[in-house]
């Protein structure tokens, strides 16, 4: 739910976050992603929700301390969580130049001076080179409905949509995607 300038970053950050419980556990963060692509994505103190969608900053502190980046990780809560802000406050960012316009590499150094980095290309789920396991595909997708499905509508409709060739007709998909939308607008126009 992010722009995907940063994906590499963010995959790269999630490949060292067993080396991190809280920002007190980093010294710094070096995040390097290709020079054409700065300009757009070097927001170190995000305002908003849209503005951290766009900062390398945020996005690399969030995959270091949670692995993950979700549309609930846009929220005015969660762009203002104090452990986020220290460990954004620590990340730089640098340009490089190689060609490949999507590598990005993360240097982390820990508090106790170990050095240790990461890097990625092919963001998570972009190809055959770097695909999405089942269970991390139905996180995705469940994050994705959490706004207006519940958990066990959102449940139904990915195991629907997963055997799509079975479905005599895209009639149900429909109907799993209004969920309890439906019952929840009819209740809000009676209010």
């Amino acid at each position: 739910p992010c722009c995907a300038f940063i994906h590499s970053a963010i995959d790269a950050a999630g490949q060292l976050r067993a080396h991190v419980d809280k920002p007190e556990d980093v010294a710094s963060v070096t995040v390097r992603l290709h020079s054409r692509r700065l300009r757009n994505i070097d927001r170190p103190k995000p305002k908003d929700g849209l503005d951290a969608k766009f900062s390398t900053q945020y996005l690399t502190a969030r995959s270091l301390l949670q692995n993950s980046v979700g549309f609930s990780d846009f929220s005015a809560d969660a762009i203002t969580d104090e452990r986020v802000a220290r460990l954004s406050a620590k990340v730089k960012l640098e340009p490089h130049e190689d060609d490949d316009l999507s590598f990005g590499r993360v240097e982390l150094v820990l508090a106790d001076g170990r050095r240790l980095n990461a890097e990625d290309s092919v963001a998570m789920g972009r190809g055959p080179s770097n695909p999405m396991s089942e269970e991390q595909f139905a996180d995705k997708f469940h994050g994705c409905t959490a706004e207006v499905l519940t958990r066990e509508e959102s449940e139904r409709l990915l195991s629907t949509l997963l055997s799509l060739s079975e479905q005599p007709s895209t009639a149900l998909i429909g109907e799993l995607m209004l969920g309890s939308a439906a019952t929840r607008h009819s209740q809000l126009e009676k209010v």
